[in-house]
């Protein structure tokens, strides 16, 4: 919600909307945006937003064993760059 800057009661501007789309964009936090305003009032609409959600970590498990070694494991965790 702090990325669209659009609040509920607002008039419908267009280039608020376009602005809206471009900001959750720039955020490392989804992939795809879509905004799609639904209804006919020329000054108030309601607004559809479908996002495609990205990839924000990786979580890798891992485990061995071997005769001279003994038993191993690891975790790794690799967060992706904000």
């Amino acid at each position: 919600m702090r990325e669209l800057r659009v609040s509920p009661g607002d008039l419908y501007d267009s280039g608020k909307i376009q602005d809206a789309t471009e900001r959750l964009r720039g955020t490392p936090y989804f992939t795809q945006v879509k905004i799609t305003p639904i209804g006919t009032d020329p000054d108030q609409r309601d607004l559809l937003i479908e996002v495609e959600e990205a990839r924000t970590a990786t979580l890798n498990f891992g485990a061995g064993i071997n005769s001279n070694g003994g038993l191993a494991g690891n975790i790794t965790l690799y967060p992706e760059k904000l």
